[in-house]
Order: C-alpha cells, then sequence, then structure tokens
C-alpha cells in the first residue's frame, strides 16, 4: 500500500494488487471498489455503521428476532411446524416445468451455476443425458401427486416421449457417455459414441414400471419388457441364480465391450427375476 488516510470512520487506502490485503485495517468490514482494469490504484472503503453486500451497501437494519439467553436442549422443544412436503414439492414441480428447454427436445440442464453468467449452458449439456433427465424422468409422477399441481403437462408429456427416444426396437438404451465422464464438459460426443447405457436403462425401466402401475398403459410395460430382456441378455451366471453386468452400471459399447470407467465397479441399480424354467434350463447347462 502506498497511501492509507483514515478519516470519520472511513479509511481509504490504495493497494498495488487486488489481492493484497495484508496491510489493510480490518477493523471495518472492506468492500474493493477500484476499476477491474487497474489493479494498481484500487480503492477500498469501509464504514463501521454498514454492512456492505454484494450489490452495494445495506442499510435499515434491524433485528428481527432477539438471540435466545437460555438455550433448552432440543428433545424438550418439540418445533411448532414440520417440513411442508407438500410445498417442498410445489418447488419441485416448479423445477420441473421450467428447467426443460423445448428446443432442446425438453433437455434439462446438469451444470447450473447460479453465480455465473449465464449460468446454465447455452447449448446442449453434455452431462444431462440418460442421467440427470432419467432421474427427472420419474419425478414427474412423484412431485406431482404430492403436489395436487396439474401444470405444465404438456411439458411432462414432451419429457417422457424424450427419454422413449433412447428406447431402440430391441430394448438396448442408446445414448453418449457424457454422464460418465461429467468433468469433460466440453466434450462433443459423435454418433459413433451411442453406447448402451446401462445406467439410463435401469432408470428408463423404473419410470415405466412407475407409468403402468398408475396409468395401466399397454404401451409402457411393453416397452419396459423389453428394456428388461435386453439387460437380462448382458447379464453373467456364475451361478444359476446369480448375476451381474460386467460393465456394472458403467456403459457398454454395442458389440457388448465394456467402456471402462469408474462407475463399472458399481452394480447397476436392478433386480432381475428369473423364471423356474429358466433356473432348470441353466442348472442343465
Amino acid at each position: 500500500m502506498d497511501r492509507q488516510q483514515k478519516s470519520q470512520g472511513e479509511i481509504h487506502g490504495y493497494v498495488d494488487k487486488a489481492n493484497d490485503l495484508r496491510s489493510i485495517d480490518h477493523t471495518n468490514w472492506c468492500n474493493y471498489g477500484g476499476n477491474s482494469n487497474d489493479y494498481s490504484r484500487g480503492r477500498w472503503t469501509c464504514a463501521g455503521s454498514k454492512v456492505l453486500g454484494l450489490t452495494g451497501t445495506v442499510g435499515d437494519m434491524k433485528v428481527a428476532v432477539e438471540a435466545s439467553t437460555n438455550i433448552s436442549l432440543l428433545p424438550a422443544e418439540l418445533p411448532q411446524r414440520d417440513m411442508d412436503l407438500r410445498r417442498m414439492a410445489q418447488w419441485a414441480m416448479n423445477y420441473l416445468i421450467s428447467t426443460p428447454r423445448k428446443e432442446l427436445n425438453y433437455e434439462p440442464v446438469f451444470q447450473c451455476y447460479p453465480l455465473r453468467c449465464p449460468p446454465v449452458p447455452a447449448g446442449n449439456d453434455v452431462v444431462v443425458a440418460c442421467d440427470t433427465d432419467a432421474r427427472l424422468n420419474w419425478e414427474w409422477y412423484f412431485m406431482r401427486e404430492i403436489s395436487g399441481s396439474h401444470a405444465g403437462q404438456d411439458v411432462e408429456t414432451g419429457f417422457h416421449k424424450r427419454m422413449l427416444d433412447y428406447v431402440q426396437p430391441d430394448g438396448t438404451v442408446l445414448a453418449h457417455p457424457g454422464c460418465y465422464n461429467e468433468g469433460d464438459i466440453h466434450k462433443v460426443y459423435t454418433k459413433e459414441q451411442q453406447y448402451y447405457h446401462i445406467w439410463g436403462a435401469t432408470k428408463i425401466l423404473f419410470a415405466l414400471a412407475e407409468d403402468f402401475r398408475r396409468t395401466g398403459n399397454p404401451e409402457s410395460k411393453a416397452t419396459a419388457k423389453r428394456i428388461m430382456l435386453r439387460l437380462k441378455k448382458n447379464a453373467v451366471y456364475p451361478v444359476p441364480d446369480r448375476c451381474y453386468f460386467p460393465a456394472g452400471m458403467g456403459a457398454m459399447k454395442q458389440d457388448g465391450t465394456v467402456v471402462p470407467n469408474g462407475w463399472n465397479k458399481m452394480p447397476a441399480p436392478v433386480v432381475i427375476t428369473t423364471s423356474k424354467e429358466e433356473k432348470i434350463a441353466r442348472r442343465t447347462q
């Protein structure tokens, strides 16, 4: 600091670098107000009776609730109001309705940074495919049930259709592996890098089962059956009544080759049932 002046409770200082705070008097909170393009003479201003917020000085401060002078043990004081799950579900419904971008086939976002500008990717979010959208896909059923909301049904219809676009006629669920490599957010995948997405398949299977349970939609049942049978083809049976997926909940190439990834060691979230006839057939093999 080449100069420091104290006057009427304020401190004005000039610092050599914007991040050099060692010589600033921190008795009062300081806010940097210099030109971002000229760090050599940045100005710091501090005022003892003011709070400097993100957007400037905050004034007219008052205490809403005085601090307690006697703190009781938690078991001795029951909460006056429990969590409002219905209200929380209404917030979730607002997110479900507002987040999908129609121009991107109702794609939601995974990368959301409120302090960035823009806070979400301007185009496709590479992490979303068969991961973020697959998770949100079933939330429509639960959040709508809890909240009682009938809003955004057109968005929900478009969103469910988006998920079915991943499902091939034989039940294979194809998508790029962006969610398996979420640190590589600028990666652009080609059509040849569409892999059998085990993780996405299990999530879509769950959503279809939930849809059939609630609506009795025969198409949901038929599609779920195709996905289930395709998953069973990937299963390896070391013994007749036990199986695993070589790729775990990771991805596989369409020729059955495992795509190496940290997700491979994690078991896929799915339960495969085996009929009595299948068990007998495997024991005789």
